[in-house]
């Protein structure tokens, strides 16, 4: 070896280090100027099927057959597009395309981002469909809790409101009517043939008189009017601005019209007819007690009269 001369001791070149673009969950493909793939990671690779060997160098165009589809929704919605995955067609993908400053003297370049969003879709879905549930359940819950406040407050066999709910809604009234300077009347009524029909008939037969009366009850009311069973064959209608001409002028059209209601039961002929009572605020009465006890006083003078009348509390 000549005196003076280094020895160079030469390495094997070291691999380059995978790309970063490689190790990403979600698909990149670089492309050049002129739009041939310079670069294809895993993902994209998995999501569009295409290879290396197939991709790289060559026009995606040309390759990859899904790409003038994906070009024109790219170019109608501002670089990002929402379509289907050309290899799993139930599979839906975001697809970014965004450029890439080029260097001196090229034509700019640009990057394909896709992503998988299927399961994005498919947990918004569920969540749309839970929340459809919840809002049925919701409402089925609210219409129940409407359906058990009525059946609470209504009398079962007529349908009338009960006498628990009527009570605290004529104290509601007369406390209105107070303040309004308004009359209010109220008809306090007892079926004549109640009691004598379950007797010779059975309870059916009173049952069936019951509901002839709410029914006429219920078409014979206006709106502003209150009706309800308070028992047995006891019925009060609660008439705001009612005078007591008015009251007893009403009462008697709505006796006629019960008394035309004959119930046919069994082919026996069963008379229908009552006695009312009818008081009015404030004359005969300025509180719930009061005018109720009033009404009474008139029903029991209907009743000892021989009843199928109405008489007004004087």
């Amino acid at each position: 070896m000549p005196a003076g001369k280094k020895i160079v001791h030469r390495t094997r070149a070291s691999k380059p280090r995978a790309s970063i673009l490689q190790a990403l969950p979600d698909g990149i493909i670089l492309l050049d100027g002129a739009n041939r793939i310079t670069e294809i990671n895993p993902a994209a690779r998995k999501l569009t099927g295409l290879t290396e060997r197939k991709a790289l160098g060559k026009s995606i165009q040309a390759v990859f057959p899904a790409w003038e589809d994906w070009n024109s929704r790219l170019r109608r919605s501002a670089k990002k597009a929402i379509v289907h995955s050309p290899i799993q067609p139930e599979s839906t993908l975001e697809v970014f395309r965004l450029p890439i400053a080029p260097a001196s003297g090229k034509r700019a370049s640009s990057m394909l981002y896709i992503r998988d969003i299927s399961n994005c879709i498919r947990m918004e879905e569920d969540h749309k469909h839970a929340l459809e549930l919840l809002l049925e359940k919701n409402t089925n819950i609210q219409m129940l809790s409407a359906s058990l406040r009525e059946q609470a407050i209504r009398d079962p066999i007529t349908s009338l409101y009960n006498s628990c709910y009527m009570k605290e809604s004529l104290k509601n009234e007369l406390t209105r009517a107070a303040r309004s300077k308004s009359p209010i009347s109220i008809l306090r009524i007892r079926l004549d043939q109640y009691q004598k029909a379950g007797e010779v008939y059975g309870d059916k037969a009173g049952v069936e008189i019951l509901k002839i009366m709410g029914a006429i009850i219920s078409r014979f009311i206006r709106r502003e009017d209150l009706a309800s069973r308070t028992g047995g064959e006891d019925f009060l209608l609660v008439m705001p601005g009612a005078s007591p001409a008015i009251a007893k002028a009403r009462a008697e059209q709505l006796l006629k019209t019960f008394h035309d209601s004959i119930l046919n039961f069994l082919g026996s002929k069963i008379e229908c007819t009552f006695s009312c009572g009818v008081a009015s605020f404030p004359a005969q009465g300025e509180t719930v007690d009061g005018l109720l006890r009033s009404a009474e006083k008139s029903l029991a003078e209907s009743i000892t009269a021989g009843g199928n009348r109405v008489t007004v509390c004087s």
